[in-house]
């Protein structure tokens, strides 16, 4: 159901609809598509506002999901891509850049305990060059793989007494430091153009 302003019998304008499983947009419409700024809200809490292309989300906006993950940030075609900080209902953050809906490019994670992370990310995960520190004092510095320490590091005690050597794949250094990657961001919901299906959450890797 379609309240508003019409054109040539197309939505085009200030609307409102409602659809057949009671989400509903509020917004602007153009040529019977979101198009400008509008909200877009799911009856079991979850929303996304900001502004919108062709039924998908483009340009800035903010994604919360029912279970309290928030997102505040750069969209494209639909996904977050570009700059943008993402919330996990823990306290956990993410602040940094997007590709295509996952973590990519630079950016800082931070675990609810105050543990933090800052480099370079692909995929989803810490690759590439990056910093970790730790809640005892300790820092390192090295290379990632697959949010994984991987390559040549160097860890930093206190007084910055450093300690360098190079990691495999399976260094027992990142178990002992209980180091796990953190969370890969929930994909945006498709919304006006999507099917029904719920998106996964994210995966404690």
């Amino acid at each position: 159901m379609y309240v508003g302003h019409f054109q040539q019998g197309k939505p085009h304008g200030k609307g409102r609809k409602v659809f057949y499983h009671l989400d509903t947009y509020d917004g602007d419409y153009a040529n019977g598509e979101a198009n400008g700024y509008g909200k877009y809200t799911h009856p079991e809490g979850g929303y996304y506002e900001g502004h919108w292309r062709n039924n998908k989300q483009e340009g800035l906006g903010t994604e919360k999901w029912s279970d309290g993950q928030l997102y505040t940030g750069e969209y494209k075609n639909g996904v977050k891509h570009g700059k943008g900080i993402y919330k996990w209902p823990d306290g956990a953050t993410y602040d940094g850049e997007f590709v295509n809906g996952k973590q990519e490019g630079v950016g800082m994670y931070i675990w609810p305990n105050g543990k933090k992370y800052e480099g370079e990310w692909r995929d989803g995960l810490e690759s590439g060059k990056g910093t970790i520190w730790n809640t005892d004092g300790t820092r390192f510095e090295g290379m990632f793989e697959g949010g994984q320490k991987n390559g040549k590091g160097a860890v930093f005690w206190y007084c910055d007494v450093m300690i360098t050597w190079e990691i495999g794949r399976a260094d027992k250094d990142v178990k002992e430091r209980g180091h796990t990657t953190s969370r890969r961001a929930r994909p945006s919901s498709t919304f006006l153009a999507r099917t029904r299906s719920s998106p996964s959450g994210p995966t404690a890797l």
